[in-house]
């Protein structure tokens, strides 16, 4: 798997310089999975893309409430669901957005976003690499509700 390089939106900011993904970790999930590998890479994939943006919203409102508490669930949340993947330097944001004061958190929340972007476009060309295998090897491959990328028709709610 190729990584993406994207040029950085925050030129202060060394996570973007950052690959979105370590490959090796990455690699961990692989080997932990065993044979079946492509089919629950590729579901756990579309989980968390399926889902990382609801808990970025929640996050959103948890900052801008106040609610420390929630905030810290929610960051824990994101950041072992990214650290699975090895998505390291989101982990590392979702970690400084836990102990941050409103402000600041706001302000690293926006730096989460981009990166999690980043790791999107990462995970989302993996899914694509496996979804390839499925269909040279015909391999059983999961029919989730990951709709944005592409694969699955959506169906009409006309009558």
């Amino acid at each position: 798997m190729r990584i993406q390089n994207i040029p950085p939106n925050d030129p202060i900011s060394n996570i973007s310089e950052q690959p979105a993904i370590d490959i090796k970790m990455l690699e961990q999930l692989r080997l932990m999975l065993g044979r079946d590998t492509p089919q629950m890479l590729a579901g756990l994939i579309e989980n968390y893309l399926e889902y990382t943006p609801e808990l970025l919203t929640k996050l959103r409102q948890a900052i801008a409430e106040g609610n420390k508490e929630q905030r810290s669930q929610i960051t824990c949340t994101l950041k072992s669901n990214s650290l699975a993947f090895g998505a390291v330097g989101l982990c590392t944001l979702c970690e400084e957005v836990g102990t941050n004061g409103s402000t600041e958190a706001m302000s690293k929340l926006t730096q989460i976003e981009r990166e999690y972007e980043r790791v999107k476009l990462v995970l989302e060309a993996e899914w694509h690499r496996l979804y390839e295998i499925r269909l040279k090897t015909d391999v059983f491959f999961p029919t989730g509700s990951y709709k944005n990328i592409g694969f699955y028709p959506r169906k009409s709610t006309r009558g």
